[in-house]
Parts: C-alpha cells; sequence; structure tokens
C-alpha cells in the first residue's frame, strides 16, 4: 500500500505551505488556523512583480525564487505540459505565482 494520497481528487484544499494532513494538524496545534481562516482560501500576497505579456519558465522561476523544475510541477497541476524554456502567458504565470504569495502585474 502507497503512503502517498492525492488529496486533489478528494476534493481536499490544503492550506499554504501544508504537503500533507499531517501539516495540517500541526498548524492547528499552534493556533495558526484558528487566528487566520483565511488560510484556506487564498494566499497571503507578499509582494507585486511587473512582467511581460510572456514569460519563460526559467525566468518565472527566477523571480519566485524557485528552482524551475517545481514551476514545472506547479504547472502540471494545472494540467500546462512546459520545459524551462517554454512561453508562458500572463494568466497561466499569475496561477503559478499566486502559490507562491507573489502577484504579478503587466509591464505596459
Amino acid at each position: 500500500m502507497s503512503s502517498f494520497v492525492d488529496y486533489s481528487k478528494r476534493g481536499v484544499e490544503l492550506p499554504v505551505g501544508c504537503k500533507d494532513l499531517m501539516d495540517v494538524i500541526k498548524l492547528q496545534g499552534s493556533g495558526v488556523l484558528e487566528a487566520s481562516p483565511s488560510l484556506f482560501e487564498t494566499p497571503l500576497v507578499a509582494c507585486e512583480l511587473l512582467v511581460s505579456e510572456t514569460i519563460l519558465v526559467a525566468a518565472l522561476a527566477d523571480l519566485l525564487g524557485q528552482k524551475p523544475f517545481q514551476i514545472i510541477a506547479d504547472l502540471m497541476e494545472i494540467g500546462v505540459f512546459a520545459n524551462k524554456m517554454h512561453l508562458l502567458d500572463f494568466k497561466t504565470a499569475c496561477k503559478v505565482a499566486r502559490k507562491y504569495g507573489v502577484l504579478l502585474k503587466k509591464l505596459e
């Protein structure tokens, strides 16, 4: 029996920074969840960045302080299959950046 459980198929939305239900239980014990009920809704925006209409996966990874393979994995979760030299449209880049608490704004 595998210890991996895909919570997304069960309709469970985990808070930001939680990989499994054990992390959620730890958060509940620390009082963080009671103090912040919006933790389950959307991640807090830590900063805003200006980007052009399209952005490379590798460049987005640099902006977010992540490795390109992590951004590729995040893209796969939303059904986008890309490599690090793939150009992302603004809307897709915003979805990925939101996971890391970054709000992207279009450079005009």
